[in-house]
């Protein structure tokens, strides 16, 4: 695989699951949008956030890291 592309993917997982923990922590503290948000919504939004965050971002930066070098 092209490691430039693996490299992408890993810092759009972090980003996504970054902005899905700011947006569920924001919510869970009481900010409101402007328009109904489910109660379980903001927690669920929150736990994937972290798991994007420490589960495939970091599995995908470590494989980019540990591939043998191209010719």
């Amino acid at each position: 695989m092209n490691t430039r592309l693996n490299k992408i993917a890993a810092v759009l997982a972090f980003i996504v699951g970054t902005l899905s923990i700011l947006a569920g922590g924001m919510a869970m503290r009481g900010w409101s949008p402007g328009y109904f948000v489910l109660h379980w919504l903001p927690v669920y939004n929150f736990i994937m956030g972290v798991l994007t965050v420490f589960i495939p971002a970091i599995l995908i930066w470590k494989i980019v890291n540990t591939q043998c070098p191209q010719r």
